[in-house]
Order: C-alpha cells, then sequence, then structure tokens
C-alpha cells in the first residue's frame, strides 16, 4: 500500500504540474504538453492516434485534433508507416526549445 500511495502522489504532483504548465503555454491542453515531455525525456518514442485515445481516454476527433496541431506547429511530424497508420515522431529541437521558455 505504500508504495502504491507513492506512486498516486507522485502522479498527483505531475498533474498539477502539467496543468500550471498548460497555463504558461496557453496554446497545449495538459495531454498535449504531457506527450511532448515524454517525447523530449526519451519515455514515449513515437505516437498516433489510437495509442493516444487509448492513454488519455479521448476520441478519435480529440486525438487527431490534439497531435495536428503540434504537427502544424512543428513539434511533430508525421510519417506513413504500415498501410494507412500513420505514426508521428517528435522534432526534440523545438520541443527541448518550447519547454526551456517555460
Amino acid at each position: 500500500i505504500k508504495k502504491f500511495t507513492e506512486y498516486f502522489e507522485e502522479k498527483v504532483e505531475e498533474q498539477k504540474e502539467l496543468k500550471a504548465l498548460a497555463r504558461k503555454i496557453e496554446q497545449f491542453n495538459p495531454r498535449q504538453i504531457s506527450l511532448l515531455k515524454n517525447l523530449a525525456s526519451g519515455k514515449e518514442e513515437e505516437t498516433e492516434f489510437y495509442k493516444y485515445m487509448n492513454r488519455w481516454g479521448v476520441s478519435y476527433q480529440t486525438a487527431r485534433s490534439d497531435i495536428l496541431s503540434l504537427v502544424s506547429g512543428g513539434y511533430l511530424a508525421q510519417v506513413k508507416s504500415k498501410g494507412k497508420k500513420l505514426l508521428f515522431l517528435p522534432n526534440v529541437d523545438e520541443i527541448n526549445g518550447l519547454l526551456k521558455k517555460f
């Protein structure tokens, strides 16, 4: 139970930090900022619409909108994978530049 409590407290603190950062970086929401931080740190190497949907419990349209706004901002690059599947890779330099401002 102690480990769970520590994990839970860590996640709560993470969410507080994301919300605070989202208030500073007004063009992105906490989901997008979390994705950018994970990509910049190497916790995630890429993302895709369905992966993002499952992680955040959002609709396809929300995932698509969130990710494509990061693509249009130059923070993600869209590449085609197998078939029609799209992958999105980080532009780590752009992401780090954004995060360092705040």
